[in-house]
Order: structure tokens, then sequence, then C-alpha cells
């Protein structure tokens, strides 16, 4: 599974607190954007030092977040936004909606067009 999936670290992920211990630039570009460095307890008790993709541009060094893992990548831990994540899929979904209205729309119009030639 991989671990750059948001869906995946929403749906199976262990919430935890972290505390940001560094944060880096990662490429040059604004949509490239920051990467953390976080410690956090997992559920067994071991301190964990992880890689971090954050969903805010506010995050500082010291900061405490919520993040989630993977049982099986725990070095590897996402920003739980779940309410951003639900957000885009909420938004891509009335888009799809909308496509297909157009689409059948197109259809029915181009159907009663070819029968009144007929």
């Amino acid at each position: 599974m991989e671990y750059f999936n948001g869906i995946c670290f929403l749906k199976e992920g262990i919430a935890v607190q972290a505390r940001i211990v560094d944060a880096y630039k990662m490429g040059v570009s604004v949509v490239a954007g920051k990467r953390y460095t976080v410690v956090y307890t997992d559920n067994n008790g071991n301190e964990v030092r992880a890689e971090a993709i954050l969903n805010t541009r506010d995050a500082k060094v010291g900061d405490v977040v919520t993040v989630r893992y993977l049982r099986d990548n725990p070095k590897k831990v996402y920003g739980d936004d779940s309410q951003g994540l639900g957000d885009v899929f909420f938004i891509g979904s009335i888009g799809l909606f909308f496509v297909g209205v157009l689409i059948i729309y197109v259809m029915i119009k181009n159907r009663n067009k070819n029968q009144a030639i007929l």
C-alpha cells in the first residue's frame, strides 16, 4: 500500500499527537511545499521520528499536531486533515455529478435531434 495516498491514511491510519522537530522545503516551487520531521509515541510506547506531510502552511517547529501513521510504515505520517480531504472529495463528487448530468442532457438532445430527421 502506498504511504503517500491520503485516503489510505484516513482509512487505516492510527491518529496520534506529534511534535514538529524540523521543517524543510521540498523543491523550489510553491506547489512543492514543506515537509516536516515529527516525533510521536506509537501505540506500543515506542518513540518514533518520522517524515510528515502536513496539510497546513502555518505549522512550525515546536508545534504539536495530530498525524496518522500506518502500522506497516510508522516512519511516514500524514497530517490528520480529514476535513480538508473530505472537502476535496465532496467538491470532486459534485463536479462528477454535473458532468454526468451534462452528458445525459447532450445524449437526450442528440437522440431527439436524430429522431426528428428520421
